[in-house]
């Protein structure tokens, strides 16, 4: 099996940001066709209360250079409210 965007972007989608790491890890060259909805996916974790913060900020340091305006002012919205 081939290991796809898609899968990575799976990953994200069922809350497994810890696992998402781990292949962030193996294959982020693979990963340059979706990374806007990789940014919404890691943008809208932030607003879920179900821990593995270390893991999301890891992931959102890798994408934090390829945010548009919108992402990045939800992304600080989430953070002020949950401080």
């Amino acid at each position: 099996m081939e290991f796809t965007e898609d899968n990575f972007i799976d990953v994200i989608e069922n809350s497994a940001y810890d696992m998402g790491v781990l292949l962030q890890r193996e294959y982020f060259l693979l990963f340059t066709k979706r990374n806007d909805k990789i940014i919404n996916l890691l943008v809208n974790s932030f607003s879920e209360s179900n821990g593995m913060l270390e893991s999301k900020a890891y992931l959102m340091k890798r994408y934090i250079s390829k945010m548009n305006f919108e992402q990045a002012t939800t992304f600080l919205t989430a953070i002020e409210k949950s401080v």
